[in-house]
């Protein structure tokens, strides 16, 4: 893999709960690692449901392989833009590239 198709930066986040002092449940995302990768977005559509209408954007990120970075119950944060991993595919088995696709959905 060429290095220079690696111009983005993402962050790789986790999520946790924890119990606060009160008894309250504390959802966060915490940061695990900020890596290079190339995003492309792929598509978008439109949707409604009972709630609304909102926006679904597809995007497939290149990065170095590393499986037990990345995972569905993860996610990725690309400058203002936070999304959820769809897949995490190990190209052609080989240990050195992944494309990870994942989504954003907006609520309009």
């Amino acid at each position: 893999m060429k290095a220079g198709i690696l111009r983005h930066s993402v962050t790789i986040q986790n999520y946790t709960k924890t119990t606060g002092t009160m008894g309250q449940v504390i959802e966060n995302w915490t940061d695990v690692a900020t890596r290079r990768a190339q995003v492309t977005p792929l598509k978008g559509r439109e949707s409604n449901d009972k709630v609304g209408e909102y926006t679904i954007q597809y995007f497939k990120v290149i990065m170095r392989y590393e499986p037990n970075l990345i995972s569905t119950d993860r996610r990725l944060k690309y400058g203002d833009l936070v999304l959820d991993i769809d897949a995490p595919v190990n190209v052609a088995g080989r240990n050195v590239m992944m494309e990870v696709y994942a989504s954003v959905t907006t609520r309009n």
